[in-house]
């Protein structure tokens, strides 16, 4: 498959209403995957344009509209595993207006994790799996995903798998994410999760240095790579340009490299900058000191989340998070001691859970004494050991992709060895928000 002159690429994030969750999608976040995306596209000097669906009210209608009034030559679609079938329906419906004039390519996780059974759709012409911008910007100087790492595509009416892409090492060499193509205004957070809006999102590194077997690095993977402290504050400073008023973090754990944390925060300090900050996806315990907790104090942070999971050290064992109950409430106890807000996550129905230990995770939560805590029922997606293992024990009940939601019924997914029903139900209608941990009261009956 080769194509001519590139004008015009659209990259697109499918809407969560899709599925029948928008009420429980407090906000909308700015793509990063697709911020990056479009910001190699720009420095090709091919037209980009970002459409985010959860913003239209008729996201159908809009998103044709959208594509009429655009003419894409290609079109990037990025989704989870919930929202696989509305991709699949948005890629059908760019086939239905211009056929082969436009090639349609999914990317992220999911299309990472089951590329084949994509491709097999018959509505996507290529999938780009794991960090996609050199394998994009080849496919655009190219016009091919012939020679290109990170490519599987239909070619002649065979199916092609190129080898897996590289990790891009020097992530200060891609240009910056194209923050300037988001609706800046409708990026607004609720008050417990923002401090000033709008709200951003930016990394700073890539790769995790855990192995929590829940959790999906089939993009990222385990190798960490860090951009300068320069790079980075250069993109906030341009991010803060484009009229965001506060950024997130969105890397595996900011404080991977404790010493480059606190680079990042001599370099705020340093250019003065006054903006709040936070490490959404959260820090690990084990990542943690007092001189650079009061660093990221001075340059800006106000809340520190913490990956927590399980109140019980069996269970924490079991999921390889590497972290012990000690660590937990003393990485806390110096967070609420340089003054940030804490939030907990926690998530039951983790391999080897019991009643037992879900009530010792609830009351654990409730003596951390945090602000806030974030509880959902594990939800094994494809591309993870929690999936794999489950699957080959035959307790996988559905590949219906819209049921993987932390939102949805997990029994409805799949059977849990050691967790009842009765109890897996108490769990999913008090779990699933954010909560004020006095309001935490759970009683589970064995």
């Amino acid at each position: 498959m080769k194509i001519g002159h590139l004008e015009r690429v659209l990259f697109v994030n499918p809407p969560y209403e899709s599925i029948g969750i928008k009420e429980a999608i407090s906000t909308v976040s700015v793509v990063l995957g697709l911020a990056m995306l479009a910001g190699v596209t720009q420095s090709l000097g091919i037209e980009a344009k970002i459409i985010d669906a959860n913003l239209f009210k008729d996201h159908r209608n809009d998103f044709e509209k959208e594509l009429e009034s655009f003419k894409p030559q290609v079109v990037g679609i990025t989704f989870t595993t919930p929202l696989a079938s509305i991709a699949y329906e948005y890629a059908g419906i760019c086939k239905r207006i211009f056929g082969d004039e436009v090639i349609v390519v999914a990317g992220g996780s999911h299309a990472t994790a089951l590329p084949d059974e994509v491709l097999d759709g018959g509505y996507f012409d290529a999938v780009l799996r794991g960090e996609g911008e050199i394998a994009f910007a080849d496919f655009l100087t190219s016009g091919s995903f012939d020679g290109s790492k990170g490519w599987s595509f239909i070619g002649g009416g065979l199916k092609k798998i190129n080898e897996v892409s590289n990790v891009v090492d020097n992530l200060d060499g891609l240009p910056f994410g194209a923050f300037n193509l988001f609706d800046v205004n409708r990026y607004i957070y609720p008050s417990e999760a923002a401090r000033q809006n709008p709200v951003c999102l930016l990394e700073t590194s890539r790769g995790c240095c855990a192995r929590c077997i829940f959790c999906n690095k089939n993009i990222f993977g385990y190798k960490i790579r860090c951009k300068s402290p320069k790079r980075i504050v250069d993109e906030m400073q341009f991010i803060l340009s484009q009229g965001f008023r506060e950024i997130h973090l969105a890397d595996d754990s900011f404080t991977a490299s404790l010493s480059h944390a606190e680079d990042v925060c001599e370099e705020i300090i340093r250019r003065g900058l006054k903006f709040p900050w936070v490490p959404r996806s959260g820090i690990r315990v084990d990542r943690v000191s007092s001189h650079v907790f009061s660093r990221m104090r001075e340059a800006g942070c106000y809340h520190i989340p913490f990956g927590i999971e399980s109140g019980s050290q069996m269970i924490l064992d079991n999921i390889q998070k590497g972290t012990t109950i000690s660590q937990i409430r003393d990485a806390v106890n110096l967070a609420k001691s340089h003054g940030f807000e804490t939030t907990g996550y926690f998530m039951f129905g983790l391999p080897g859970e019991t009643a037992e230990t879900v009530q010792k995770t609830i009351d654990f939560a409730v003596d951390l004494n945090l602000d806030h805590a974030k509880f959902g029922v594990a939800i094994p997606l494809p591309g993870t050991p929690f999936f794999d293992a489950l699957l080959k024990d035959g307790r996988i009940k559905t590949r219906d992709w819209r049921k993987f939601t932390y939102s949805s019924l997990p029994w409805d997914v799949y059977d849990h060895p050691t967790l009842s029903r009765s109890v897996l139900e108490k769990l999913t209608f008090a779990g699933n928000k954010l909560l004020d941990i006095a309001n935490v009261n759970i009683h589970l009956e064995k």
